[in-house]
């Protein structure tokens, strides 16, 4: 006999097959979404880390762009105004103290007009330190000491042919206070001393200028890079000259201006075997500064500007201290280990960094002459 096993219907809890394939491509697609949401969660970790770095590299771009380009004086303060050097520097006097450190009691606020216009023979004892100190001489102020003829500063420069005129000039104007509140003004495109920053920069230029057509090649001149009254001491930018940007470029832009020394007679012994050695007024004696050393190499000009240090003092019609106006480009060309000969023939223990310096014309806009970047 043969066995008939009856159908069952198919109820609504009975699975079909259709029904089981369903459930199946519906497992399966559950499995796809979850692996589509873990590799879209990685590519999306992945955009934000490609993202982030590339917002990094525009910063560091940006920063190479301020670092490696020079701007005019027109771009950050604008046009010179009319008012002269002097009258500025005397209505500012009490800005002056506000953008400087305290750098003696007597300099404040009340006494500040005073400390720059009082008379004064310049022959005072103890020589500059009072008016390099902002300290206040019982006989005069900054401005006179500066305009007598028996100023030993104004001397040294006028034996190196600077005019009278430009000597004083560059003197007051490099005075610690100004000198800082011309830094400043510039950081941070402020004209509060347009008329001393143009006034400053137009002697240092033309004295360049008179140094080319002399045929005056000037020596490398050296500063120590950290410590007491150095280079990053006053620009703080410095300090990382030799980490390179984005665009492999090595140097800054100061708006401080610098001054350098040859370290040859009478001037040898601020280079030693440990370095180099700064005059520090507090013990009244050279102290030795644990730093690497800067050296200035100087350079003809070319169509990207002026590349040589301006020579402020010298001996027996030798230079042996120069400077480099506010708003110089340093590119860093070369690092020397420890154990060079410096030139009074002492082999130094610190590092040696040696840059190039370009500054241009101060009133001239470098739309004017090209605004390429300076190598």
């Amino acid at each position: 006999d043969v066995v008939r096993i009856p159908m069952c219907e198919p109820t609504a809890k009975t699975p079909t097959l259709p029904s089981l394939w369903q459930a199946v491509d519906e497992a399966a697609a559950v499995d796809e979404l979850r692996e589509l949401l873990v590799k879209t969660q990685s590519i999306q970790e992945r955009a934000r880390e490609r993202l982030d770095a590339l917002q990094q590299r525009e910063e560091r771009l940006a920063q190479s762009s301020r670092k490696g380009f020079l701007r005019s004086l027109e771009e950050q303060i604008g046009l010179p105004p009319q008012v002269s050097w002097r009258v500025e520097l005397i209505e500012r006097a009490s800005v002056l103290v506000e953008w400087s450190n305290p750098l003696s009691d007597e300099w404040t606020v009340e006494n500040a007009q005073s400390l720059l216009t009082d008379n004064a023979d310049g022959t005072w004892e103890g020589g500059q330190d009072s008016v390099w100190l902002g300290g206040a001489d019982p006989r005069g102020g900054l401005l006179a000491a500066f305009s007598s003829p028996e100023n030993q500063s104004v001397k040294a420069m006028r034996a190196m042919k600077w005019p009278s005129e430009d000597a004083l000039i560059y003197c007051a104007l490099s005075w610690p206070r100004p000198r800082i509140a011309i830094a400043r003004g510039l950081s941070t495109s402020d004209p509060s001393f347009a008329a001393c920053t143009y006034a400053l920069s137009d002697v240092m230029f033309r004295q360049a200028k008179a140094q080319v057509e002399a045929g005056l090649a000037p020596p490398p001149l050296f500063r120590h890079l950290l410590g007491k009254f150095s280079l990053a001491e006053a620009d703080g930018a410095w300090a990382s000259i030799e980490e390179a940007d984005a665009a492999g470029f090595r140097g800054l832009t100061s708006s401080v201006l610098v001054r350098a020394r040859r370290a040859v007679a009478p001037d040898e012994d601020c280079l030693r075997e440990g370095g180099f050695a700064q005059f520090c007024h507090s013990s009244r004696q050279l102290e030795l500064q644990q730093s690497p050393v800067v050296c200035f190499i100087s350079s003809g000009a070319s169509d990207q500007g002026m590349h040589s240090a301006i020579i402020t003092e010298g001996c027996d019609g030798e230079p042996t201290h120069g400077a480099f106006p506010p708003n110089t480009l340093y590119r860093l060309v070369e690092v020397k280990p420890a154990g060079w000969t410096a030139p009074n023939g002492v082999v130094v223990n610190q590092s040696l960094l040696i840059v190039r310096a370009t500054y241009r014309q101060p009133s001239t806009s470098l739309a004017e002459g090209g605004a390429g970047k300076l190598v």
